[in-house]
């Protein structure tokens, strides 16, 4: 298993500017996905109405040789590459639904949790006490793919939490340039009890379209999209 890190500052706001809305399709395709480049993984945690960003924790986007070690390295639950890599997009994303359903069940019996440098390959591992899940058990919030029909090379996105947005939580990423994915997006399937809105500027400003769980493709924001946020299944943006 390979990873490659990245330093980058998390960023992460509630706070919204919406200026134009378009609206992509949201349909599902039987063609192989997540087969032809790596997979990363970036972690963002809410911000606080009026916290300032410089104050949030940096993190390292892990990537990935396989969809499944990323996967994996979310949740927590094992998973073959047979059931994530080179499968339909149906397959794979009834596999994250899975997941993720697992990962909320075990929210209500959690462990103290190893620290997320440990899940990222470090060493020294050490006991978070103040959290209360064990290693792992973070939701998927998202995948986005470089390429329509959920193609390319792909980012998984999550949050340090087994619930996603089921319990009316948002989580923003207002910079894809931090984690090298600026204007590269081109499809994006949504979880955990989220639908996702994408923008064409840095911190939710500008063009957007909603993707109310699955967009095949973003139309006018191919390779446009700079930020993202995830909201409440039935929220739009």
């Amino acid at each position: 298993m390979k990873r490659h890190t990245y330093g980058v500052l998390a960023l992460a706001t509630a706070v919204l500017t919406v200026v134009a809305a378009g609206a992509a399709p949201a349909l599902a395709t039987d063609g192989a996905t997540g087969a032809e480049g790596r997979t990363c993984t970036v972690e963002v945690q809410p911000l606080a109405p009026g916290q300032n960003p410089a104050t949030l924790p940096e993190a390292e986007p892990v990537c990935y040789d396989s969809t499944a070690e990323a996967l994996q390295s979310v949740t927590g639950v094992p998973v073959s590459q047979a059931d994530a890599d080179g499968v339909s997009h149906e397959r794979l994303a009834a596999l994250v639904e899975r997941l993720n359903t697992r990962v909320a069940d075990r929210g209500a019996t959690a462990t103290p949790r190893l620290t997320h440098e440990v899940k990222a390959g470090a060493t020294g591992a050490t006991i978070d006490a103040a959290s209360p899940l064990a290693l792992g058990d973070d939701a998927v919030l998202g995948i986005g793919y470089s390429k329509t029909f959920y193609l390319g090379n792909t980012i998984v996105f999550w949050g340090k939490t087994p619930y996603g947005c089921q319990y009316g939580a948002s989580y923003g990423f207002p910079r894809l340039s931090a984690y090298s994915w600026d204007n590269t997006l081109s499809s994006m399937d949504t979880f955990a009890w989220c639908w996702s809105t994408l923008y064409d500027d840095i911190t939710y400003k500008g063009t957007r379209i909603n993707c109310t769980k699955q967009c095949y493709q973003l139309g006018i924001l191919d390779n446009r999209v700079s930020s993202v946020v995830f909201r409440p299944t039935g929220t739009l943006g």
